[in-house]
Parts: structure tokens; sequence; C-alpha cells
């Protein structure tokens, strides 16, 4: 990017975009609990990938951003949420349409809510398809005016002991919500671990919508198994917890450069 859209994107959108993905991550968690949505936005905040990113002129930290806003609207209980859930969703898509298949584990949380009736489910599911679907058609359009063809494109870390704490929510929060965040996981991963060269801590910057869902699980699984043992404890321990991995990632991201900007 250069001239004004560079400037623009550099010193407006991007940072907009991670002031959106901290609120949505706050937003999502807030699902599991006020506690759990404070300490997983905070965390988001502080990983070495965002602080790397958010000051970058990349489409990572706005894609991240809208497909977090999509969970987060999703997940919620307002009438609209499939609509703006699927509108956030097709706007990732335009972002990254390589991440497109994020949108199917929301269409199947949806569809397998199930505090709702069947009726509700499919009308909500075929909501947010049709909006989403809205991003993969322009992304066919774009592709096929720029490029001649619809299907051709224009271009060819710290956070493990996380993600194995993560990797306990199923047992120790089963339900619709955490069936949905692991999906999400899964899937990022998926799209993208064939380009993501481990040696290269910058790499990870692919798994970016992804970071604050295994946060978000992270802590959860802390605050659930907290409130099993001694629930007194929940609310300090998240919040000790939460402040000493925000020390040690934003003292990782200075070590690996993240915060020379």
């Amino acid at each position: 990017m250069s001239g004004a859209p560079g400037l623009l994107s550099a010193f407006l959108l991007i940072p907009l975009s991670g002031a959106l993905l901290v609120g949505g991550t706050y937003a999502a968690g807030s699902r599991y609990g006020a506690r759990v949505g404070l300490a997983s936005a905070l965390l988001t905040a502080s990983s070495p990938v965002f602080l790397y990113q958010v000051v970058q002129r990349t489409s990572d930290v706005p894609a991240a951003a809208l497909w977090m806003l999509a969970v987060a609207a999703v997940t919620g209980t307002r009438a609209r949420g499939a609509a703006l859930g699927g509108l956030a969703a097709a706007a990732a898509v335009l972002v990254q349409p390589v991440l497109l298949p994020l949108a199917v584990p929301l269409v199947l949380f949806l569809l397998w809510r199930p505090e709702r009736t069947w009726r509700s489910r499919v009308r909500t599911a075929a909501v947010f398809a049709l909006a989403a679907a809205s991003g993969a058609v322009a992304v066919l359009l774009r592709q096929d005016a720029g490029y001649g063809s619809p299907v051709i494109a224009g271009y060819g870390e710290a956070h493990t002991p996380v993600w194995i704490i993560a990797a306990a929510a199923p047992a120790l929060l089963p339900g619709a919500l955490t069936g949905l965040l692991v999906a999400l996981v899964v899937v990022n991963a998926a799209v993208y671990l064939p380009y993501v060269v481990f040696e290269d801590w910058s790499r990870l910057r692919y798994l970016l919508p992804a970071i604050p869902l295994v946060l978000i699980l992270m802590i959860a699984s802390v605050d659930a198994l907290c409130r099993r043992i001694a629930p007194w404890t929940a609310r300090p321990v998240v919040a000790l917890v939460a402040l000493a991995l925000a020390v040690l990632a934003v003292r990782e991201a200075h070590e690996r450069g993240a915060l020379r900007w």
C-alpha cells in the first residue's frame, strides 16, 4: 500500500481493527462469564502476534476482527445476531477468502443450538449462510474481473501451554459454545497449517483468528476448574493467571522485536 490509502490503513484501519478484535474477544468470552471475557480480551491485546500485526499494513488483524465479531454476534441472544454475524463473516471473506471454511462451524452451531426451536434454528442458520455467502460471491466476481477466472488468486511460540490448557475445555465445559470455538480453531489451523513454518514465529499471524478463541477456552477452563475445586478461588486465580500471562506475553513481544515500531 502507498499514499493516502496506505496511511489510512496504517494509522486508522488496522488499529481500529485491533480494538474491534479485543472487543469481540471480550463479547465472545463473556458467554462463559464476564471475568472470562475480560481476561481473554487482556491476553489477546497482550499477544506477541497481535502486538506485531496491529502495526503492520496487512489483512490479518482486520480479518481476525471480523471473524471474532461474527462469533460474538452468532453466540449472542439478539434476534439480529445471525444476520449481523453473517455480514461480518462476508466482510471477513472479502478480506481473506481462504478463511471461508470458518463459516461452516458457525452455521452448524446455529443449527444445533439447543435452547431454540428447530424452525428458529433453520431460519437463523439460513440467514447467516445467505449473508456470509454474499462475501464469497463478491470474491468470485472480484477474482473474475481481476484475473479472468473466479478461482485464480493474485498470490500464490509462547502460546503452547495455553493451547494445552485450552484442550481441556471440551471436558470441563461441554456444550455447543465450546464445540463451536474448538471447531473454529481446528478449521483455522487446518486451512493454514501447510503454509506455517513454526520456526518463524511471525508466521503465527496466520492463526490470528484462532488465538483469541484459544485464549477464551484456556481462561474458561481455568475458571471452570477453580469453580469445581473451590468456587471462591475462581475470581482471584483467573485475574492472577491473566495478569501473569499478559506480562510474559508483552515481555516476549519486546524480546522478539514486536514492540519496535
